[in-house]
C-alpha cells in the first residue's frame, strides 16, 4: 500500500511479519499444489496489469513476486512500462518466458509462453469470461504431458519472431486482417497463428 507520497519519493507499507520481510517466491519453498494456484495467480495477475493498468512490468520473475499470507505480491514495479512503450509486448514476451520457466522447474504444467501471452493481451476476452476461460486452458494443459516438440519450436519461434511496435512497421495489415478473419471463421492454415500483434 502506499503511505506517502512527496517530490519522488514514495512511501511504501511493509510486506512481512514484524520485522521479517516476506520471502521472495523463489526462497518460500512451496508445495507443487500450492505453486500451481500460485501460477494461475500470477496469470491474472499479468493479465490484469495489461488490460486495466496498462503496464507491463518488465522485469517479473521469481525474484520481483513477495509469498505473503498465502498470496502473491508483485513488487519492483517502479520500472514497468505503459503500453504506449515501443518495448511493452518484447517486455511482456519476456516476463511471460521467465514466469514459465520458474513455475516448470518447481513442477507445474505451464501454457506455452505464447498461451501465456495471448491471455494476457487478448482483448476479446471480457472480463465475466476470464475465469472460465483461463480454467479450460489449465485443463488441457493438465491432460497434455509436458509440451510437445512442437510447441517447444513454436514458443522459440515465437520468442524470436519480430514484433512491431506501430502501425507504420506493419507492411501487409490488410492480408493480415484477412488471415486473421478467416482464422476466427475456424478455417484452418490461414498463416494467422504467426501474427504476432
Amino acid at each position: 500500500q502506499p503511505v506517502q507520497l512527496r517530490l519522488h519519493v514514495l512511501v511504501m507499507s511493509f510486506i512481512g511479519d514484524d520485522d521479517k520481510a516476506a520471502p521472495r517466491l523463489k526462497d518460500a519453498n512451496l508445495p507443487v499444489a500450492r505453486l500451481c494456484t500460485a501460477y494461475r495467480e500470477l496469470m491474472l495477475h499479468i493479465r490484469t496489469m495489461y488490460q486495466k493498468c496498462r503496464l507491463v512490468h518488465a522485469d517479473l520473475s521469481e525474484y520481483n513476486i513477495l509469498y505473503h499470507e498465502d498470496k502473491l505480491w508483485i513488487i519492483d514495479v517502479s520500472q514497468a512500462a505503459d503500453l504506449d512503450n515501443p518495448n511493452a509486448l518484447v517486455f511482456l514476451r519476456e516476463d511471460c518466458l521467465h514466469v514459465n520457466d520458474f513455475f516448470r522447474k518447481g513442477g507445474v504444467k505451464t501454457l506455452s509462453n505464447r498461451e501465456l501471452f495471448d491471455f494476457a493481451t487478448d482483448p476479446s476476452l471480457k472480463d465475466e469470461h476470464v475465469d472460465e476461460y483461463l480454467e479450460e486452458m489449465l485443463r488441457r494443459v493438465e491432460t497434455r504431458s509436458d509440451l510437445s516438440e512442437k510447441q517447444k519450436a513454436d514458443d522459440a519461434v515465437f520468442h524470436e519472431s519480430y514484433l512491431p511496435t506501430s502501425m507504420d512497421e506493419i507492411m501487409h495489415y490488410d492480408r493480415d486482417f484477412d488471415r486473421l478473419q478467416r482464422a476466427g471463421g475456424g478455417e484452418k492454415d490461414t498463416g494467422a497463428e504467426n501474427i504476432f500483434y
